[in-house]
């Protein structure tokens, strides 16, 4: 029995060896799917094996299931419940038995995912794809059946596991809230993460290095300054899924401000009188700025460092920074408005230039806008004013000058106030003699003088009268009796009251004068003279003589000589002396200072008078008719003409004339460009005009020149001869001088000519030129004039110098002083005291030249000097001065050389990439510089299509100029005719665009526009490059086979350009490689597509099997004596059908009985044919017999093999 079983068993075997061998030659073909990108061990699943009741751990022996990713790399065992983060996943099952495949289900979170019923016993994918996260089961049932002869056992399988790929989420909150990455805040930072297989928070804080770990699901950042700066976070969970980084900058120091007014700091709380400016730094960046301007209450945007002007008080300003934090405000004072004062004396308010006699002054000041900083005084006798405290009585006499400073800084206009408490002090005088109060006097007349600090009024009460009258002081009474004075200042001080009687009670007497009445103690150049009186005797005193002689009242005298009389009343009282002197000369002055009847200074008049009694001394001297001093000084002007007239006391006239060149205004204007030349010392000397400085060159050269004579037939000087003027020589004098372009060697010269072109050559060699502001003039040479500016009467200066003692009017108003610096041009009037005048010109320059620059074709714009300019395009730079004719400027390049000077009407046009510097000068000075660079050079971007690669190539030139640097690069694309534009982060090839990268490429259609900016191209300036790109449809070759044909050969698709080519074989997708050989029959369709989506697909088919038929009646190769059938074709094919070689027409399922040889031959569309062969016979001829005989042979012959291979495997497995 058990023999029998295991031979049973053996057959079994045998037969199921042959059924799976037919199973694999005749089964359907083995396809694989690729997809994936994850690469894993393949894993065998260690999950329950359910069999009826048993329930056991792991896959049972007879079949595995398998996990794997896309690829596959080693082997491992993964148990129940694996977490994964797979991106594909493959499931298998490879049985070892006779095992047939039922069904297989995915359950996904309690849920059917994957259902599917199976069948075969082989090797099996039971399931492939990519599966969202999630848990699953996986549950296979399956039939195996241990014996032939046993009944099939049900197997179930299930295995757990966890798809997990998804990072963990996170949250970012500042203060309690939600913000974005990149954000700014100055609250508490809180990073959340949530995942249910979380792991940890990696941060890296300000002040680390690389990113710390926190085991928490939280992480907080207190809002302290030590925490300020970036903060970045990203969370991982146990499979190491990363979140997005994100960062937030944390920053709690709130903005710094300033501001700044003229330049300079001010100081919060502070005041100015220029236009105020704010600005701020913050380590995180300002967000806006603000200010609330005088009397508004709210808050107005501000421009940083805009300048503000306009209403008078406080401006406040204050910053926000990116994270919210408000700086400090800062209040700065504005106030242009000009303070003012008041005087007091005592207590009563004064004007400016008033008197007062009370017992004090003072001075409050006042300011409607900004409060007074300080008070200053100039006290009486003072030179300088020094500090004052407003209101502080000053009791000293004299005049006070006053003024204040409002803490903006505007200073008050000074005023004065005169304190004067004593009374005037007055005299009495008799003619020419003091008399005493109260006093009498016989003198001509008299008159009342007063002296006071202040400006007085004099008044009289005269003989008679009753009350007093105001007084010219120092007018002459003559009229006898009783007056009475006194003064009253203009403080109201009153003087005592001076009294004098006139009584002149004398007998009569006068002196004449060709019979005209004459002074006593005169003189006179009259023909004759006389006394008479009405008293009794009459005495004279003879010219020469010591004694009187008696004398007849009336009698006449002629000589020259002093005559002295007197008469003598009846009663005794004298006439007094009565003296006269007969002089008929003239008195000639010297004039100091003048020659030739010029001056070019002051002139001095001085005369000696002679003997009185014998000359008369002179009376009267006058310039231009006005009375002179003897010995003072006459202070000339330019072009002044001065008429000199001596009278003496004798009325002897004598005049003569002078006129004047002195220079009144000291400032000279140095013309705009003069030169130099050495002379026989090598000394420097200066000349108005290049051709006197050549003239005197040329004449300096001369003496080098030396003569000497040739008298010989051949050249014997020892010296060469001039190449040049060899031609010319000759016996006679000749002339030894420097070579032409050689001085250290002599050459001969036989003419003049050509002596004295070399001689120009060495003389020019030695001419410099400057121009005003280089340097101050050498030596001026004889004759010269660098001056000449002057000779017009136009003066030009930053500051005007005047000489001493001229009145000055400029612009009709009085000017005292020695300089004059207001600017602006002026009309300047000199006059002396003597009625001439004089005119200028005034041209003061107080600041500096204006430097313009225009850009290309573009205005011109006034250059700052706070920041170096950079410009793209040529650069034309002028200047402007309002009253500096001969303003300059010049420029130099980045190396200091010079590129020119040029005046006033001219331009520098600079074509040349580079950096400049600019700077100003007139009679001012020198300007700041103004600082610019150029660069012609623009960056480039060349967009080009490579057509053999078929892609958009896009190269970035850096500019030639080393000033311009790259400082940003953005690649846009437009797929909408440039109506919308995405900025790239990288090229079609993965390239990141950064200024690191220079070259890229894109094989996708569209609009490509490339932005590139540097220091001088920026905004809508910036270099901006565009080019619409269509990427051309790919290209390849199809080998073996037609396209929607078909083919038993091997095929090949050939492609070079960059494309995606996509190859399904029977419905699924395979990989492919351009070239490769495709052998494997099937349906083929192969798409190759451009990264623009345009595609191309070949549909093909391989196709190696033969078709078939059915042979009805007879076999392949056999004979019958009935009908054949031929049907059942195994596909759509040709068939054709010959007898005894010769096609006969046939349609499927017709019967042949036509006995012959036939030939049977299917050719299907791909070229593969079968071919069939049999026999019909004519009916008689028993030839079954022998063909069934041979099928029972070899029926019996197999059977003997089978039991013998049964046997042998019987013994075999007994030995074991």
């Amino acid at each position: 029995m058990k023999l029998r079983t295991k031979l049973i068993i053996g057959l079994a075997f045998i037969v199921v060896s042959f059924l799976s061998l037919g199973a694999g030659l005749y089964g359907g073909r083995t396809e694989t799917a690729t997809a994936a990108t994850s690469v894993t061990a393949k894993c065998l699943t260690y999950g329950r094996t359910t069999v009826g009741s048993s329930n056991t751990g792991g896959c049972p022996d007879n079949f595995k299931i398998y996990m794997s990713g896309a690829s596959v790399s080693g082997a491992s065992t993964i148990y129940d419940n694996a977490l994964l983060d797979w991106s594909y996943y493959a499931f298998t099952i490879e049985p070892s038995g006779a095992c047939s495949h039922l069904t297989f289900r995915l359950i996904r979170d309690g849920h059917v995912y994957v259902s599917k019923s199976l069948s075969g016993s082989g090797n099996l994918t039971l399931y492939e794809s990519a599966l969202p996260d999630g848990m699953y089961e996986l549950e296979y049932t399956g039939q195996y059946k241990p014996l032939i002869v046993s009944g099939y056992v049900t197997y179930s399988y299930s295995y757990h596991f966890e798809a997990d790929k998804t990072p963990p989420s996170t949250t970012l909150k500042a203060g309690g809230s939600s913000i974005k990455t990149g954000s700014y805040t100055n609250q508490q930072i809180v990073y959340s993460a949530e995942d249910k297989h979380f792991s940890r928070i990696q941060y890296k804080s300000p002040k680390s290095g690389g990113y710390i770990n926190s085991y928490t699901t939280s992480y907080t950042v207190p809002a302290t300054d030590s925490n300020n700066g970036w903060w970045y976070f990203y969370a991982l969970d146990t499979l190491g899924a990363s979140s997005s980084t994100v960062s937030v900058y944390l920053d709690t120091i709130a903005p710094l401000g300033s501001v700044k007014a003229g330049g300079n700091r001010i100081e919060n709380g502070g005041y100015t009188n220029k236009a105020v400016s704010y600005t701020a730094t913050d380590a995180g960046g300002i967000a806006y700025y603000q200010v609330k301007k005088p009397y508004i209450t709210v808050w107005e945007s501000y421009t940083a460092g805009a300048s503000l002007t306009g209403m008078y008080g406080w401006y406040t300003f204050r910053a926000v920074d990116r994270a919210g934090n408000i700086s400090e405000e800062y209040e700065v004072y504005y106030d242009i408005s000009q303070p003012t004062g008041k005087l007091y004396g005592g207590t009563t308010e004064y004007l400016s230039g008033y008197a007062t006699n009370a017992e004090y002054v003072k001075y409050e000041g006042y300011s409607a806008y900004a409060p007074i900083a300080g008070c200053y005084v100039k006290l009486p006798g003072a030179s300088n004013y020094t500090n004052y405290l407003s209101g502080t009585p000053l009791t000293n006499e004299g005049t006070y000058y006053f003024y204040c400073v409002s803490k903006a800084g505007m200073p008050a206009s000074a005023i004065s106030i005169t304190l004067d408490k004593t009374k005037p002090v007055g005299a009495l005088y008799g003619g020419a003699y003091n008399v005493a109060n109260g006093g009498y006097t016989n003198a001509e007349y008299i008159r009342f003088l007063a002296t006071d600090l202040t400006r007085m009024t004099t008044y009289v009460k005269l003989p008679g009268a009753a009350s007093y009258v105001e007084y010219t002081m120092g007018a002459k009474f003559t009229e006898e009796g009783r007056y009475s004075f006194y003064a009253r200042d203009e403080a109201n001080n009153v003087s005592d009251t001076y009294t004098v009687t006139l009584d002149r009670r004398l007998p009569k007497a006068q002196l004449y004068v060709d019979d005209i009445p004459c002074g006593n103690n005169g003189y006179t150049n009259g023909g004759h003279i006389r006394f008479e009186s009405d008293g009794a005797n009459c005495y004279v005193k003879l010219p020469g003589s010591v004694a009187f002689a008696p004398y007849l009242s009336g009698a006449e005298y002629y000589k020259p000589g002093k005559y002295v009389f007197y008469g003598v009343s009846e009663a005794g009282s004298s006439t007094g002396e009565y003296s006269i002197v007969i002089d008929r000369t003239v008195k000639p002055l010297e004039l100091g200072n003048v020659e030739n009847g010029k001056t070019d200074g002051d002139v001095t008049l001085t005369w000696t008078d002679g003997d009185p009694d014998e000359f008369a001394p002179v009376q009267t001297v006058t310039v231009n008719d006005k009375p002179y001093k003897k010995g003072e000084p006459i202070y000339t002007i330019d072009t002044g003409v001065y008429e000199v007239s001596c009278i003496d006391a004798a009325g002897n006239t004598w005049t003569t004339e002078f006129s004047s060149t002195k220079r009144n205004v000291l400032t000279q204007t140095l013309q705009k460009e003069y030169y130099e030349a050495l002379d026989a010392e090598d000394e420097p000397i200066a000349f108005g005009s290049y051709d006197a400085a050549f003239a005197f060159a040329a004449t300096q050269e001369k003496r080098y020149v030396q003569t000497g004579e040739w008298k010989s037939e051949t050249w014997d000087a020892g010296i060469a001869m001039d190449g040049k003027d060899s031609v010319n020589a000759k016996n006679g004098t000749y002339f030894v001088y420097k070579k032409s372009g050689n001085p250290k060697e002599q050459v001969a010269y036989f003419t003049e000519e050509r002596l004295n072109e070399v001689i120009a050559e060495y003389a020019k060699e030695g001419i410099k030129s400057y121009y005003y502001w280089q340097k101050e003039p050498a030596n001026i040479a004889d004759g010269e004039n660098l001056y000449a500016y002057f000779d017009e009467k136009t003066v030009l200066g930053s500051s005007i110098e005047f000489g001493e003692n001229v009145a000055c009017l400029i612009d009709g108003e009085t000017f005292i002083g020695s300089v004059y610096d207001t600017e602006g041009r002026h009309l300047l009037t000199v006059s002396d005291e003597w009625g001439n005048t004089c005119e200028y010109t005034l041209i003061v320059i107080r600041r500096a030249s204006e430097i313009r620059y225009a850009v290309g074709g573009g205005s011109n714009n006034v250059a700052a000097f706070d920041r170096t300019y950079y410009f793209k395009d040529e650069v034309t730079v002028s200047i402007a001065d309002g009253y500096d004719e001969i303003a300059m400027f010049s420029v130099t390049d980045e190396n200091g050389g010079p590129v020119g000077c040029f005046s006033l009407d001219e331009s520098c046009v600079i074509k040349k990439s580079g950096r400049y510097t600019v700077q100003a000068i007139n009679h001012f000075g020198k300007s700041e510089v103004f600082c610019f660079v150029l660069s012609l050079d623009a960056p480039k971007a060349e967009l080009t299509d490579n057509t053999a690669k078929k892609k958009l190539e896009v190269t970035i030139i850096k500019s030639a100029d080393k000033e311009s640097h790259i400082q940003s690069l953005e690649i846009y694309k437009s797929m909408d005719d440039g109506k919308t534009w995405t900025l790239l982060e990288q090229d079609d090839y993965g390239k990141i665009i950064s200024l690191n990268t220079l070259s890229y490429g894109f094989r996708t259609s569209g609009i490509y526009k490339v932005v590139l900016t540097d220091e001088f191209r920026s905004g809508f300036d910036a270099v901006s490059v565009q080019h619409d790109y269509t990427q051309p449809l790919p290209e390849g070759v199809l080998v073996g086979v037609e396209n929607n044909g078909c083919t038993n050969g091997v095929v090949a698709f050939e492609w070079k350009d960059e494309a995606i080519v996509t190859l399904i074989k029977d419905g699924e997708e395979i990989g492919y490689v351009s070239g490769k050989k495709l052998k494997e029959d099937g349906r083929y369709s192969l798409t190759i597509e451009n990264y623009d989506g345009s595609l191309k697909t070949y549909t093909f088919t391989i196709d190696t099997i033969p078709p078939e038929v059915l042979l009805e009646g007879v076999k392949n190769g056999g004979k019958t004596t009935d009908s054949v059938t031929i049907s059942k074709l195994s596909e759509e094919a040709e068939v054709k059908v010959y007898l005894n070689n010769n096609e006969i027409g046939y349609k499927l399922g017709e019967k042949l009985t036509k006995a012959g040889k036939y030939r049977v031959v299917v050719t299907d569309a791909c070229g593969n044919s079968s071919e069939y062969t049999f026999e019909i016979k004519s009916a008689g001829k028993d030839t079954n017999f022998v063909g069934i005989g041979v099928i029972v042979a070899i029926a019996i012959s197999a059977l003997v093999i089978i039991g013998v291979a049964a046997v042998i495997i019987l013994k075999k497995r007994r030995n074991e």
